[in-house]
């Protein structure tokens, strides 16, 4: 028998059920932006109910689609609220939830969370003439850069969404793929030091090996719609260590 053709098919096997498993162990939420066309004022919110529900309460609150993916834990992102205004931010600072909280702001607790250092930014503006739509943020490179040139004011990175796709197709090809056993191959380690985390993992017992399947996947935004992934599957060495055996890729638009 081929082991390696019977790894290769154990990708699918594998990956499937970790799908379920992160859906139902994980929960990453997707955030959903809203938009106010009588205050200005913009809206972000993990709750699908909130999302749906505010637009048929006022019609003045536009839904504008998914803003980003947020992973289950992580960097808390909390929401404040100003009852009289209005107004929502969104921070990270609990130095900067308690100063508002004691200045007429009410904290709604943790909104949703930041993902690590290799996720893709969510940059913030401000605006002082935006009124309570003073306070802005966006994955999106491009809106930002539009705003900054309409007199809004780039402050930064404020947290980081799920999906940094930063594999390249030199960075893919390069990957190599050991023996049935993993000898040879390039380790899990070395691949997650350059690329993080991914978004997906499974382990799969076949007679005495030890397979790991992870893929590493581009989540949807409001403007980039474009879906990749790289597929990558394992065997456990003798030292506890995983080299890879099999690859794959996918690149559709």
């Amino acid at each position: 028998m081929n082991k390696k053709l019977v790894a290769s098919g154990l990708v699918a096997f594998a990956l499937l059920g970790s799908v379920a498993f992160a859906k139902e162990a994980s929960a990453n939420s997707t955030i959903y932006r809203l938009y106010n066309t009588n205050n200005q004022a913009h809206l972000w919110t993990s709750s699908t109910n909130e999302a749906q529900s505010l637009p048929g309460i006022d019609w003045n609150w536009n839904y504008e689609g998914r803003a980003w993916v947020a992973p289950s834990k992580g960097t808390n992102i909390y929401r404040v609220y100003n009852p009289k205004s209005g107004e929502h931010i969104y921070t990270e600072s609990t130095n900067e939830v308690d100063v508002l909280s004691k200045n007429g702001w009410r904290s709604e607790g943790v909104a949703f969370h930041s993902a690590d250092k290799w996720g893709k930014p969510v940059y913030r503006l401000f605006n002082a003439k935006a009124g309570i739509g003073a306070h802005f943020v966006t994955l999106s490179s491009y809106e930002r850069d539009q705003l900054v040139k309409s007199g809004w004011k780039y402050e930064g990175i404020a947290w980081r969404a799920l999906g940094n796709f930063n594999w390249t197709k030199a960075q893919y090809n390069a990957l190599k793929e050991g023996s049935y056993t993993g000898a040879g191959g390039t380790s899990y380690s070395s691949i997650v030091s350059q690329h993080g985390n991914p978004q997906e993992t499974s382990t799969t017992e076949y007679g005495n090996i030890t397979y790991l399947a992870v893929s590493y996947n581009n989540s949807d935004d409001l403007i980039d719609q474009t879906y990749r992934s790289v597929t990558l599957l394992f065997v456990k060495q003798a030292n506890g260590a995983y080299n890879l055996v099999d690859k794959s890729i996918t690149n559709v638009k």
